[in-house]
């Protein structure tokens, strides 16, 4: 199964908020084909201990996001960075996009799920895979390494909101807010986090979802924060 393919199967899971018990049953792709089991019969299944049922489990999952390489090919616009993290240069705040998650980010994120969480109070940075594009994304550091970063600069199950840059394979810079609290879904068993995370974009709220949601209101007035901040440090 080549990359291409791979990456297809990929783009038509990332809209999906899989269950890490059952998994999900994919059984025909959009050229006809059946993108689960090309994917089983392309691999060692025996030696990865996966069963050829043409289900989406945790262990395929995994495979698919390993083998689809942790970053989109090609140039990008913030010099040269990539999400398997080859070369990187940190992003100058002027480039970084405050957009509304409805409107932009969503659609966006959609298309470009690896991506690279930059801290830019300390200048450390980790990949990450998102995937359950809702009210916020779901997001998966790719390895171990990643997941010790990310405890590095928010230390280890801390839901307190953390404002953060979002750097795309494309270049492109989004404000945004995550914590380091893996929880419910899990669909890596590599990268030594149960769970998942949650990154929240700008998205506007409604008063209800203000007094209903206040975790959620957390990250959007870290965001504000964040963005102020951001702000500051243009031209310096």
């Amino acid at each position: 199964m080549g990359q291409k393919r791979r990456r297809s199967a990929l783009d038509e899971l990332n809209g999906l908020h899989l269950d890490g018990g059952s998994g999900l049953i994919v059984p025909v792709g959009a050229d006809g084909s059946d993108l689960v089991h090309d994917l089983h019969s392309g691999n060692h299944l025996a030696e990865s201990g996966i069963l050829a049922d043409g289900v989406v489990g945790t262990a395929t999952y995994t495979l698919l996001v390993n083998q689809s390489g942790s970053a989109d090919n090609g140039s990008t616009g913030n010099g040269g960075n990539n999400v398997s993290g080859t070369t990187f240069k940190a992003p100058q705040a002027s480039e970084v996009r405050f957009a509304d998650w409805y409107r932009e980010t969503r659609d966006v994120v959609r298309k470009l799920p690896n991506a690279i969480i930059y801290d830019y109070t300390t200048g450390l940075h980790y990949n990450v895979h998102m995937f359950s594009f809702g009210k916020h994304c779901d997001a998966e550091p790719v390895t171990a390494s990643d997941t010790a970063i990310m405890r590095q600069i928010m230390g280890a199950d801390n839901w307190t909101p953390h404002a953060v840059w979002v750097i795309l394979s494309d270049g492109r810079v989004y404000m945004a807010s995550t914590h380091s609290k893996g929880h419910t879904v899990d669909h890596n068993a590599s990268n030594d986090l149960q769970g998942h995370i949650c990154i929240h974009f700008p998205r506007e709220m409604s008063d209800t979802e203000k007094r209903n949601m206040p975790y959620a209101t957390r990250h959007q007035n870290e965001i504000l924060r964040g963005w102020e901040e951001t702000q500051s440090m243009i031209g310096y």
